[in-house]
């Protein structure tokens, strides 16, 4: 079934009757189409210091697939005066970003997610969740990084774990085939 809460229903009562297998093929196949929907999408936005208090904004829309680790990557390469980033999961998601690092010029940095601005999503343990609204971002200063490298080459990238939630049962999008 198409409709979310009939399709949630439908997985609580096979598992409630013993039939964990029609559960799991129900689950599976609605990961599927959530997975199809939300690997493209994401939207990285970029804000740069041109001069004294003068700005400009850019974006680039992306698409995610997972490495054999399970780690999603979005790459870019940006200029040294970059000033904040900021990235959109697909609009009216429902998922878990973890492990959230910063990579730059092959140097990886483990991100705390309470340094960063979130906008229609939720801190939850070192991880941040996006609950189905239609606006998800976090956004994050990215200079204290960058401070590090004295010549820098621009190459960066983005790197997390992505968890489809479903009603209760949570999901590695890394393992949706």
């Amino acid at each position: 079934p198409k409709h979310e809460r009939l399709n949630l229903l439908l997985i609580a009562a096979y598992r409630e009757n013993g039939n964990s297998q029609a559960a799991e093929t129900l689950l599976t196949k609605r990961a599927k189409e959530i997975a199809g929907r939300i690997s493209s999408g994401w939207e990285l936005f970029w804000k740069i210091g041109i001069k004294q208090d003068e700005h400009k904004l850019h974006s680039r829309v992306y698409s995610i697939s997972s490495n054999a680790d399970g780690m999603h990557y979005i790459p870019f390469r940006l200029p040294s005066n970059l000033l904040r980033l900021r990235l959109d999961p697909p609009s009216y998601s429902s998922l878990e970003l973890s492990d959230i690092q910063f990579e730059i010029d092959g140097i990886v940095y483990s991100l705390l997610t309470n340094d960063f601005h979130l906008n229609q999503m939720l801190h939850r343990h070192n991880s941040i969740v996006s609950t189905g609204k239609q606006d998800p971002y976090f956004e994050f200063d990215p200079r204290s990084y960058l401070q590090n490298h004295e010549t820098f080459s621009g190459d960066m990238a983005l790197r997390f774990r992505v968890t489809l939630s479903i009603g209760d049962d949570r999901v590695p999008l890394s393992r949706v085939r």
